[in-house]
């Protein structure tokens, strides 16, 4: 009997206790999420793009917001004080979709979203979740006939 105490006493005693297992850090999320935007037009000629925007505000009875300007090597840029402002160095871009969902009208630059046809002007009227989005679609048709939703991933993690 003596030695199974013993036993239970070693077991018992802190010091000759197994280490405790090490915590598993938990998974990063995701910094890319699928968001959806809704197409009237694109173009190559930022002129065109900027002009169908101006139209499609005005029709769909939108704000418009076109803070960017046609940039010769990057497509577009914000200007220079906002890039420097940003911490970022001139030229700068970041597409729509990251946290700006909503009904709006912009002038974007196709090659920033994965699976969008590169180096067009498009024109967006609402973007974000696919069933937010989807509301709008008909509107849209009606004066677009040709508008549509495609989806791309946003990256939502760190810009610096």
């Amino acid at each position: 009997m003596l030695p199974s105490l013993a036993l239970a006493l070693l077991l018992a005693n802190p010091l000759h206790a197994e280490p405790a297992a090490e915590p598993t850090p938990e998974a990063a999320p995701d910094p890319m999420v699928e968001k959806s935007f809704l197409l009237v037009s694109a173009s190559k000629d930022w002129d065109t793009a900027r002009s169908t925007a101006s139209q499609a505000a005005q029709a769909l009875a939108l704000e418009i917001k076109v803070e960017v300007e046609p940039h010769p090597t990057e497509g577009l840029s914000f200007d220079a004080k906002t890039c420097t402002d940003n911490g970022w160095a001139h030229p700068c871009y970041v597409a729509r979709g990251r946290f700006d969902d909503g009904e709006f009208v912009s002038v974007e630059w196709s090659s920033a979203y994965e699976g969008f046809t590169p180096g067009l002007y498009i024109v967006v009227v609402a973007s974000g979740p696919e069933a937010d989005v989807k509301k709008h679609l008909d509107a849209a048709q009606e004066v677009y006939g040709d508008a549509y939703i495609k989806k791309a991933k946003v990256y939502l993690g760190c810009m610096h």
